[in-house]
């Protein structure tokens, strides 16, 4: 507003003004100038309850459960929105990279871990291979809600039925690993009705990861604007943090650039807010215990 008024030769709007000057710093007393506050995390309990909701209507994977062609299926689309929010927390990554995922950025290595390579970064470099590794577990997607039990059991099997297969002679990326792969299948695509099976659907907007999320936070009784895709990447670094994982390890992982952004994306678990209170606690105990002692509590200065 003020380039706008220097520009074209009116004075200065807050010089003289003293009505909007009030006006300006009554907004920052009460706030409401300030940035929006984070939305909450997915956490472990919202996961497991997914899960279990997802579970209880579709345990395995069947083609009639899961047809697009169908008018009114939901199954599909919360296939689609489970595994967004699974691979979402174990990979960490923007909701623009998790939704341009390709077949071949899957990579399945010799220890039973599967690497993610994530393309088109926004702080990645060209040349530079950016991939998160998602560990397996013992069972299947019934016994510990991985990404990778639900891909193998319900992801992969659907891009079967729907003609998405994985064709090595058309990739591009196993002739150049740095390359983002035009041809093979999204891991997250649209389905329209009709029956048509192309050979490469569309891949889903960077707002439905966002809308996935809302979707499921509304079946688990809680509030969806309280919840967006950035979710899935607070969630992955506060899970990790409070499991007390290294900052530089949570930093790769995520693809940060920054040092700083992972403490910005990263939620206090509780026992950390409750820290220093706990401290102050014990300490005063401690001398409360001693004072019969006359013991006192002092800090080497």
């Amino acid at each position: 507003m003020v380039a706008m008024h220097l520009w074209n030769d009116y004075e200065h709007p807050f010089r003289n003004d003293v009505e909007l000057k009030q006006i300006l710093e009554s907004i920052g007393k009460v706030g409401i100038c300030r940035s929006m506050p984070p939305k909450y995390i997915v956490d472990s309990n919202f996961i497991v309850r997914m899960c279990d909701l997802f579970l209880g209507q579709f345990p395995l994977f069947r083609n009639e459960w899961f047809d697009p062609t169908v008018k009114g299926g939901k199954g599909i689309i919360l296939l689609r929105s489970v595994a967004i929010v699974l691979l979402g927390v174990e990979l960490g990554v923007r909701p623009s990279s998790l939704m341009r995922l390709t077949a071949c950025c899957w990579q399945p290595r010799a220890d039973g871990s599967v690497g993610v390579q994530v393309d088109l970064a926004k702080n990645g470099k060209n040349g530079v291979l950016f991939v998160p590794v998602l560990e397996r577990r013992q069972g299947v997607f019934k016994d510990n809600f991985t990404a990778i039990d639900f891909f193998e059991e319900f992801v992969f099997p659907l891009m079967d039925a729907l003609g998405q297969q994985f064709d090595p002679s058309e990739c591009i990326k196993l002739k150049s690993r740095t390359a983002h792969c035009p041809k093979c299948p999204f891991l997250f695509s649209t389905y329209t009705a009709g029956g048509a099976t192309a050979d490469r659907r569309p891949s889903i907007k960077v707002g439905e990861v966002g809308d996935s999320v809302k979707q499921w936070a509304q079946r688990l009784g809680r509030e969806p604007r309280n919840y967006s895709a950035k979710s899935l990447r607070r969630a992955s670094t506060s899970i990790a943090a409070a499991r007390k994982v290294d900052k530089k390890i949570r930093q790769q992982h995520g693809g940060w650039r920054s040092d700083r952004m992972p403490d910005i994306y990263t939620e206090v678990s509780r026992p950390d807010q409750l820290a220093v209170g706990k401290a102050v606690h014990d300490t005063v105990m401690k001398s409360k215990r001693a004072r019969s002692r006359k013991f006192r509590f002092e800090f080497n200065v």
